[in-house]
């Protein structure tokens, strides 16, 4: 075998190495949560639920004519959108409540892992979200 073929056929053992160890450390994580999910997807739904009751309040607040309280409105209601939509998504990525076995701890953290990214895609736009949301608070408080 050449030198070539053999740092390649390495690199291939150690990522699938890589793999299976964060896919079964994921797994036990997921089995013994009593959440029925990973630690991270955990954190993002609580951060959710607060944001739903800050964009809840922005949306029952009465509305005015100042630009930025339309603006507060409008991002509001994406933000609750898109809350909700990760919501959905999150909820995929949970262990079923009737069904506490290794299986589906397996399956929930195999899915979690192809979703990552769409996941911290969906994370990410809720952060602008929030960071707009601040500077039009901002704006309307000055």
């Amino acid at each position: 075998m050449d030198p070539l073929t053999a740092i390649a056929f390495a690199g291939t053992v150690l990522s699938f190495v890589d793999f299976s160890w964060k896919l079964l450390t994921g797994t036990c994580d997921v089995y013994r949560s009593s959440k029925g999910m990973t630690e991270h997807n955990a954190q993002i739904s609580d951060v959710i639920n607060e944001l739903r009751s800050v964009t809840e309040d922005l949306l029952e607040a009465p509305s005015g004519n100042n630009k930025h309280e339309k603006a507060l409105r409008q991002l509001g209601s994406k933000c609750s959108e898109l809350g909700d939509e990760l919501m959905g998504l999150l909820k995929e990525l949970k262990r079923g409540d009737k069904k506490n076995s290794l299986w589906s701890s397996l399956r929930v953290k195999l899915v979690s892992m192809r979703k990552a990214s769409e996941v911290e895609y969906m994370v990410e736009q809720l952060d602008e979200y929030r960071s707009e949301i601040m500077l039009r608070l901002t704006l309307l408080l000055r």
